[in-house]
């Protein structure tokens, strides 16, 4: 059996932050069910959000939006290095940018937007930043078959 649309533009995600995580010595994690250690950083992490049903016709498709947050996590030991806020906007960039040009996303979406983001920090022995992109990525399933593109 076929995994749902959804479920094929977040697998589509993570393997596109996969490839960006790798490329910056970073960890990809989809869905973390436990807080995030230090071995695991830098990170970024997938948190899908909510699917929305936007219309359904009464003949054949349904649009649907999915709302997901691409976090970059950084941390930093000490005083040295890049400070943890630089370098996970760094890291933010290039998934937002790799997001945008994903061909097997691309293939299955009929739109992404970003939506407001937040972010935030963290200073005692380590700091740390987190920062969030959300993306609202729009889609059409068939309205009997959530697995097949409407």
């Amino acid at each position: 059996m076929a995994n749902s649309i959804r479920e094929q533009i977040l697998q589509a995600i993570g393997t596109t932050l996969a490839a960006v995580a790798s490329a910056n010595g970073a960890t990809f994690i989809r869905s973390p069910s436990a807080p995030l250690t230090i071995e695991q950083t830098p990170a970024l992490v997938l948190l899908p959000e909510g699917d929305a049903v936007v219309e359904s016709s009464s003949t054949e498709r349904t649009q649907r939006k999915l709302t997901v947050s691409v976090v970059a996590v950084v941390r930093q030991a000490g005083t040295s290095g890049p400070s943890a806020d630089l370098a996970a906007d760094v890291l933010l960039v290039q998934a937002h940018s790799a997001l945008f040009t994903s061909q097997p996303l691309a293939d299955l979406r009929a739109r992404i937007e970003p939506a407001d983001t937040d972010w935030g920090s963290e200073s005692l022995n380590v700091s740390a930043s987190w920062q969030p992109s959300r993306y609202v990525i729009t889609y059409l399933t068939k309205r009997i078959d959530i697995a097949t593109k409407g």
